[in-house]
């Protein structure tokens, strides 16, 4: 398996707030990594370094094997956000168009939207059972739907690394549960890799491939023998 993400004793501070320190991370192509932790913890702020909104206070991060300093290729990421749910809730456009929506740099400015583009938005929508929605218009939908054409919009763009922020809150537990199995089977096909933020220990550990847990800045995998308060420089996960 090829490296897609890999840390090497990052640290990340608010003011005089250390986060964390020392924290190594690796995830190669295929996997299913769930983050966990309280709230506090960091796990969002390690996902906007990944995302590179935020630069290490020291320590290093490479994606696909390029320092991030030097990435460029950020369409190979996909983005679900923690507030995903919301930023929808009352878009007057139906689900084809929102997916359609991040083709935009395939398709070009004031061009219109050609028929590959749109089979490609209704691959997306079917990826994630939602095809038959596609002309419906977001804001009737509930929580869980909207929450899958979102994740929809990400997948229409094809990347190769999906980062997600607590994706499953405030959806209903059929929804959370086919998130969670979609993402495994994404995963194991190894056609994406993911890394997902989430409170949901037990979903993610029966469908993610590793579950580590973010506390008192050090990363632990859940269920390993790595003692509480091990520094995660010691440790690499």
């Amino acid at each position: 398996m090829s490296e897609i993400v890999h840390t090497e004793n990052l640290s990340y501070r608010y003011g005089d707030e250390t986060i964390f320190s020392r924290l190594n991370l690796t995830v190669c192509s295929g996997e299913f990594v769930a983050l966990t932790g309280m709230n506090g913890s960091g796990k969002s702020t390690l996902l906007r370094l990944l995302l590179g909104e935020l630069a290490p206070r020291s320590g290093g991060i490479r994606l696909f094997g390029q320092d991030i300093s030097d990435f460029k290729q950020w369409h190979r990421l996909g983005y679900l956000a923690q507030d995903g749910l919301k930023s929808g809730a009352d878009f007057p456009a139906t689900a084809e168009e929102v997916v359609t929506a991040n083709l935009y740099a395939q398709i070009g400015p004031l061009r219109p939207v050609k028929k590959r583009h749109r089979e490609a938005a209704l691959g997306a929508l079917a990826r994630v059972g939602m095809e038959r929605y596609a002309k419906r218009m977001l804001g009737s939908m509930s929580g869980g739907q909207r929450q899958r054409v979102m994740l929809a919009r990400v997948l229409v763009g094809e990347p190769e690394l999906l980062v997600l922020d607590e994706p499953t809150n405030g959806v209903d537990n059929d929804t959370a549960d086919s998130l969670f199995a979609l993402l495994a089977k994404m995963c194991s096909e190894g056609k994406i890799a993911a890394v997902m933020v989430t409170h949901d220990t037990a979903r993610a550990a029966s469908c993610a491939a590793r579950t580590l847990l973010l506390e008192y800045g050090s990363l632990k995998e859940i269920g390993s023998p790595i003692l509480r308060g091990e520094q995660s420089g010691n440790t690499s996960i």
